[in-house]
């Protein structure tokens, strides 16, 4: 059957049969997931792991893959509870498929956001039309918080747990619209994979969704019956279920410890208490930051804040979509927003599971005002979205002049005059782009504003992200010059002042081989160093300095330094120092051939 453009906006979904998913051919729904799922990949596998979440939950899987211990996850030789083991589970997929890489750590994220991006479009075919959920699921993933979530911090559960949350909110619409049996089976497993993936978290946001729905749609535009709130709840028990089914064992194989820290700490704490300074201290820092998500949107959206205004106007004015399309959306946006701007601990990714519901605000508002659907004076809404838009052109205008030549160390190379064509390409369709919305041909708009990050961003990323490698990400290239002086053998190796998770995960020792952290503790440096054989020293000259001012002498040999910018804490300059203890002859003769071959210091 094939239906006209006017088909009404609440068309059951048993009733779209044959090629064509509502008037949108599913070849190209499904060609849009696979060029989403693509360019993620491209982007996830640009970049090593950056500290300090992605290279602990990387280490931590891997960890698992080794021993075949899938109840508790362990990090560098503890427990690492900080997440339920979901995520873990799906990171051994990919290392099963890709072997020790960092795209099959990310694999989970990217997969999640191209999955996020096709529920998105079920949902807006649902509450719209097919056209504006196929718009939705462009926007998404081409908004600047998914692709950090999905791609250049992939390497956590975040990704994944949107998914998983975005699906469940699929099925409660569906079930407010047409319930089948088979919603509340998929509603059941989706929770139950949110509750893997991060605990609680997972559950309260499909939940908010619903009974914020349920509010703004009061007065008979979204009425349950009482049995449906029934099957919801036993729904929602099966997906708690399977939590359970894994929490009971990894809280007795801990003695109780994955309730304390799992739970006490990372989910009731947090909700508290800012953790490690994200978000403000005492009762004014907590006052005061509760409104941190509005510019964390603002921002996040970008690069399509230019039609943010025109969306919130449509909502709030009432002209895209039903009734009770419109409350599904307030419900999804605000509970969720509301919650976590209540909660102590604020980061940006927190509320990313809110953006589906913005992709389709903004994607339905656009289709509102092709159709003029829309009033005439939602002409002063584009222009608020414009000005806007403005404000991040003259940002992505310094950035692409300051950005490469601060990487470049003010140096003039062949990166940097190709990061100033990209970004000047960058600025010339921001400027097509605002152009196009002045002219009122919106589509054309939207078309280049979806284009910016896979057509410029994503070689804009590969110029210089070797740059920000070199200059501020050391740990793989000091675990790379281990390995190669080593030769293959596995030693005891200690940290002291350059102790990040990188470098845990990228050295690869066994599991259950721990990387010793001795912190500025010179005695125990001093004592290291005077044991018998083979082993590895990574210090900062700070501490190194320190260890000689008091015991003058180390008998270690210096095989190599490096130096860096510790991005993940003072972000000030340093330099790390690998020593060697009781090295061989062929170990010292293949350190400087690494420090030669990589131009390093001795």
């Amino acid at each position: 059957m094939i239906w006209s453009k006017n088909l009404d906006q609440d068309v059951r979904q048993d009733e779209i049969v044959g090629r064509e998913a509502g008037g949108v051919p599913w070849w190209v729904v499904g060609a849009v997931f696979v060029g989403i799922c693509l360019v993620y990949a491209l982007f996830a596998d640009s970049s090593t792991l950056w500290d300090r979440d992605e290279p602990r939950f990387a280490r931590s899987a891997w960890e698992m893959y080794e021993t075949g211990q899938y109840v508790v996850p362990h990090f560098n030789g503890d427990f690492r509870l900080h997440k339920p083991a979901g995520v873990y589970w799906l990171m051994n997929l990919g290392i099963e498929w890709l072997g020790f890489t960092e795209l099959a750590f990310r694999l989970p994220s990217v997969i999640g956001i191209g999955l996020t991006s096709l529920f998105t479009f079920f949902i807006g075919r649902r509450l719209f039309s097919a056209k504006t959920g196929l718009w939705g699921m462009i926007i998404f993933p081409t908004m600047l918080v998914p692709l950090v979530i999905g791609s250049f911090t992939a390497a956590t559960a975040d990704g994944s747990l949107i998914a998983a949350m975005t699906l469940a909110i699929w099925m409660v619409i569906e079930i407010m619209y047409c319930a089948r049996w088979w919603h509340y089976v998929v509603l059941s497993v989706a929770l139950g994979a949110a509750w893997l993936l991060k605990g609680p978290v997972g559950f309260a946001v499909p939940a908010l969704m619903m009974l914020g729905a349920v509010f703004f749609g009061r007065g008979g535009v979204i009425k349950l019956k009482k049995r449906t709130w029934v099957a919801l709840v036993i729904a929602s028990l099966v997906g708690l279920g399977m939590f359970v089914a894994w929490g009971i064992p990894a809280n007795e194989m801990t003695d109780g410890e994955f309730y304390r820290e799992g739970i006490g700490k990372h989910v009731m704490a947090r909700s508290t208490t800012a953790f490690e300074s994200h978000g403000g201290s005492g009762l004014f820092g907590y006052l005061a930051a509760i409104p941190a998500y509005v510019p964390v949107v603002i921002v996040g959206v970008s690069p399509w804040v230019l039609f943010l205004p025109l969306g919130l106007s449509g909502l709030i004015r009432g002209y895209i979509g039903k009734a009770k399309s419109r409350a599904v959306l307030w419900g999804w946006m605000v509970g969720p927003f509301v919650m976590f701007s209540l909660v102590a601990t604020k980061l940006p990714h927190y509320i990313a599971p809110i953006f589906p519901a913005i992709a389709l605000m903004m994607a339905a508002a656009i289709e509102a005002r092709v159709r003029k659907d829309s009033p005439e004076d939602e002409v002063g809404w584009l222009d608020m979205g414009k000005w806007i838009y403005l404000v991040f052109l003259g940002m992505a205008v310094l950035g692409g002049i300051v950005g490469p030549w601060v990487l470049q160390r003010g140096s003039v190379g062949v990166s940097y005059v190709l990061s100033l064509l990209l970004a000047g390409a960058t600025v010339w369709v921001m400027m097509m782009t605002a152009k196009a919305v002045m002219s009122g041909r919106l589509y054309r708009a939207s078309l280049l504003t979806a284009l910016i990050f896979p057509v410029i961003t994503l070689p804009t990323v590969y110029v210089v992200m070797p740059q920000v490698e070199a200059n501020f990400k050391p740990s793989k290239q000091i675990a790379l010059g281990i390995h190669e002086i080593l030769g293959g053998e596995d030693v005891p190796i200690i940290m002291s002042g350059y102790e990040e998770p990188s470098l845990v995960f990228y050295i690869r020792r066994p599991a259950g081989e721990v990387v010793k952290e001795t912190g500025s503790d010179t005695a125990a440096i001093y004592e290291w160093s005077r044991k018998p054989g083979t082993g590895i020293l990574i210090v900062t000259k700070k501490n190194y300095d320190k260890t000689i001012d008091k015991y003058t002498k180390l008998p270690l040999d210096l095989l190599f330094e490096d130096e860096t910018v510790n991005y993940s804490a003072n972000r000030k300059p340093l330099d790390v120092m690998v020593f060697g203890r009781n090295m061989t002859n062929a170990m010292l003769g293949r350190a400087e051939a690494f420090r030669e071959s990589h131009e390093l210091g001795e």
